[in-house]
Formats: structure tokens, C-alpha cells, sequence
């Protein structure tokens, strides 16, 4: 009785198995499409602006993401500083 439903349960496993990975790849090929769709939306309306508009909304963009990345280098030396603790206090 234990054998068969091992076995039962390795199937009901390898079929869970498969229909993730189908979804998985449904989800990548909708997430693809919308991610293509998205950036031609963006393109027409930078190909919209002139050419000092658009510098101007590239400076402004780049200004926004050098704040995400002090804040990532923060949080990456306070990681570290946190796993340094640690180590020591497993040396002790």
C-alpha cells in the first residue's frame, strides 16, 4: 500500500511539475508581449518630443535612478556589515 502511494505520489508530483512549467511559459510569452507593447507606447512618445525635450527628460530620469542606487549600496554595506557580525560571532 506505501509503494503505490509513493508511486501516486511521484505522478501527482511530475504532473504539477509539468503544468508549472507550461504556465510558467504561458506567463513568460503574455509578460513578453506586454513588455514589448510598453516600450513601442514609450518610443512614440519620445520620438514625439523634440530633441531638447527629450535630453531634458533623460537628465530628469537619470537624477531618479542614481537615488535607487546610493540607496542600494546602503542597504548592500549594511548587509555586509551584518554577515561581518556574524562570521565573528561564530568564530567565538
Amino acid at each position: 500500500m506505501n509503494e503505490m502511494m509513493d508511486q501516486l505520489e511521484q505522478v501527482i508530483e511530475e504532473r504539477v511539475m509539468q503544468l508549472k512549467g507550461k504556465m510558467e511559459e504561458e506567463k513568460s510569452q503574455t509578460d513578453q508581449a506586454e513588455k514589448e507593447e510598453y516600450i513601442m507606447h514609450v518610443e512614440r512618445i519620445l520620438n514625439s518630443l523634440s530633441e531638447e525635450e527629450r535630453e531634458w527628460l533623460d537628465d530628469q530620469m537619470m537624477k531618479k535612478l542614481d537615488v535607487p542606487n546610493q540607496e542600494r549600496l546602503r542597504y548592500y554595506k549594511a548587509g555586509l556589515a551584518d554577515a561581518t557580525e556574524v562570521m565573528r560571532y561564530l568564530k567565538t
